[in-house]
Formats: structure tokens, sequence, C-alpha cells
């Protein structure tokens, strides 16, 4: 990842249970782009679960006839 220009945020989505963000960060090895998205998510996990912030969100979970309808957080 590069320094300048700085890597930055965006909230690029609201859903009922979650908010979607972008990150947006600069390289200058773009065959090292596998692997450095790799590394990113794996930083943003590790920082999120140290700092006791839960990613996980609920599923909806529905029975085949309609009539049962859970939310859970699984």
């Amino acid at each position: 990842m590069l320094k300048e220009p700085k890597p930055y945020v965006w909230v690029t989505n609201l859903h009922n249970f979650s908010v979607e963000y972008t990150l947006y960060v600069f390289i200058s090895q773009i065959r090292m782009l596998p692997t450095i998205e790799s590394n990113l998510k794996r930083t943003v996990l590790d920082v999120c679960r140290k700092h006791g912030i839960d990613l996980s969100t609920p599923n909806l979970i529905q029975s085949v006839d309609g009539k049962n309808t859970i939310l859970s957080s699984e």
C-alpha cells in the first residue's frame, strides 16, 4: 500500500442490520492485488475482533411453507 494518496473509507450502503463500507487504498504492484486485498481483509477482521466489534449480521430463516419466520444471529 502506498502512503500517498492516503487510504480512505466511504459508507456505500445501509442495510437493515448492517452498514457497508468500501476501503480505498492505492498500490504500486497490481500483480500483488489478491495478496494485498486478502491481507487488508484479515487486518480489518483482526482489528475489529481486538476492539470487540461484532461483524456478524442476522440471517433470516424462513420455512418452506412460509408460516414460520425466525430472525437469528447465526
